[in-house]
């Protein structure tokens, strides 16, 4: 940071705390408008200038009024949302104030909206998974009449995130079919696609001057039967040319949804057939695969998107990984919970002194609920942990996972 530098006063919407501490050491000081029902515990407590937090209902227009009036009375020098779920608000305030807002509406809805996003890349010619967005009961009758020859398809919400809502649905099981249909109901419009078979991974990039740069591919691993997350690896297991088609596939998919700036994490399926994207987001990957990536490769992916956001030119030297990289992953406890009372937690400090082990986090206390995973919010804990080769790091957190000891008694 340069002391020299005069502070700027940035108005930040939503979350993604550690862009907002990077633009702290850049010299920042911060207004933040965050939603009511995404605050954690300490919040409060951050060094901003001054923190606005609303509800729900809230609406943009609203909140474009309110940042006019501390816009007159402390200018904002910039306007900058890190989390995509917040970039619609960030780019109607950014338009009130008359300060450039690094994401078109467009580039928002193609990454918000998975059924936008299949229509973008339909017009690039780049998808070939079969789609559909659901309407009524009558649309998923008709979608699989329409594909005879595909059994599985996936439905979920079009907006969704973290894994809620995502559903498999077979055609040889009618009776599941009316089952999935009258439990998401109330949640249509709903996208509906072909499932796709084969192995999933993330890509993490960060696009700078319209050139898409990837930090790292990731290996993703789900709880089996599943669509909930149990882990992630940094690098991918994946060969030099399997490595390199899945980062040419990616760029294409960003520059034809008119990606130009900031970070973006892009989660695929690869399989013999090709890599086929499922969706993808402008922000950084979530369950810290940003911090992955940092101890794998050196890349900052909250400094890059910080600098980026307060015009700063981001150095080529920034984007380059390491030569010597370190494997990093994280293990998730994707427990069955039955709403069981927690009476004790067990096995931390012991876990914590293991010297490949760089994080462990436990959700809940003791007296809390043990919840049946729905979310991946809902999972009960957390190890990070590094190795030389892949298969230590993922040893190293499979076995300290194991030696967490969240003891229950039966919930009333």
């Amino acid at each position: 940071m340069n002391m020299s530098e005069t502070m700027k006063h940035v108005l930040i919407v939503g979350g993604i705390r550690e862009a907002h501490d990077a633009l702290l050491n850049h010299n920042c000081e911060i207004t933040w408008f965050v939603k009511a029902g995404t605050l954690i515990p300490g919040d409060q407590n951050r060094r901003c200038h001054q923190i606005f937090v609303f509800n729900g209902d809230a609406s943009d227009d609203d909140l474009a009024e309110i940042a006019l009036t501390m816009h007159q009375v402390k200018p904002f020098d910039f306007v900058c949302s890190f989390h995509d779920n917040a970039q619609t608000i960030a780019s109607v305030i950014a338009r009130k104030l008359g300060i450039q807002f690094p994401y078109s509406d467009e580039v928002i809805d193609n990454t918000t909206n998975k059924f936008k996003m299949r229509r973008a890349l339909s017009k690039a010619s780049l998808n070939t998974v079969k789609h559909t967005k659901i309407d009524t009961k009558e649309d998923i009758e008709h979608f699989l009449q329409m594909n005879p020859d595909i059994n599985n398809f996936i439905l979920k919400p079009i907006n969704g995130t973290g894994s809620l809502g995502v559903t498999r649905i077979s055609r040889l099981d009618t009776a599941s079919i009316e089952s999935i249909i009258n439990e998401n109901s109330h949640s249509f419009p709903m996208l509906m696609e072909e499932f796709i078979e084969g192995k999933e991974f993330s890509v993490e990039s960060f696009t700078h001057n319209g050139r898409h740069h990837v930090a790292a591919v990731t290996e993703k691993f789900k709880k089996p039967n599943t669509f909930m997350e149990s882990g992630h690896l940094v690098p991918a297991r994946l060969t030099e040319d399997e490595k390199n088609n899945v980062c040419f596939s990616v760029s294409n998919y960003l520059t034809a949804l008119d990606v130009k700036c900031g970070p973006t994490h892009t989660e695929v399926m690869v399989n013999d057939s090709g890599v086929y994207i499922i969706e993808t987001h402008t922000r950084v990957g979530g369950d810290q695969i940003p911090t992955l990536v940092k101890l794998s490769t050196g890349i900052d992916l909250y400094n890059l998107a910080a600098l980026q956001a307060i015009g700063k030119d981001v150095e080529p030297s920034k984007l380059d990984a390491a030569q010597n990289q370190t494997y990093a992953c994280i293990k998730f406890l994707v427990q069955d919970g039955n709403n069981e009372i927690i009476t004790a937690i067990e096995g931390i400090p012991d876990i914590e002194q293991q010297p490949n082990v760089k994080n462990v986090y436990v959700r809940y206390k003791v007296s809390d609920k043990l919840v049946p995973v729905k979310h991946s919010f809902d999972r009960a804990a957390s190890v990070l942990a590094v190795g030389d080769t892949a298969e230590n790091a993922l040893a190293t957190a499979d076995q300290a996972l194991v030696n967490i000891r969240i003891k229950t008694a039966q919930g009333v």
